[in-house]
């Protein structure tokens, strides 16, 4: 999963696969699909990943890929969660 600032409103997420073949999903889902080497933002990607962890796409493929590709979506989530949390202060909305 990769946030992706280049999308307009607070839905942003691509779902980035490595090696295989995309999942056919319907609605918003299809159109947020990528594949790593085809994807139009790699560059923003790739800095991402060496940035935050220190990985490369060779690291996504390797012997311990799985692994970080988990660690990556762990952060992708905690991250959503704190952004979910920051658009429900700034809309006024009270937790219940």
């Amino acid at each position: 999963m990769f946030w992706n600032d280049n999308y307009d409103g607070v839905y942003k997420m691509n779902r980035i696969y490595i090696c295989g073949h995309i999942k056919e999903e319907s609605g918003d889902e299809a159109g947020r699909q990528f594949h790593f080497v085809e994807y139009p933002w790699r560059k923003e990607l790739e800095e991402y990943l060496f940035k935050s962890f220190g990985l490369t796409y060779g690291d996504l493929c390797g012997y311990d890929g799985y692994e970080n590709m988990q660690l990556i979506n762990v952060r992708y989530f905690t991250e959503l969660e704190r952004r979910i949390n920051e658009e429900r202060v700034r809309r006024g909305i009270e937790l219940e």
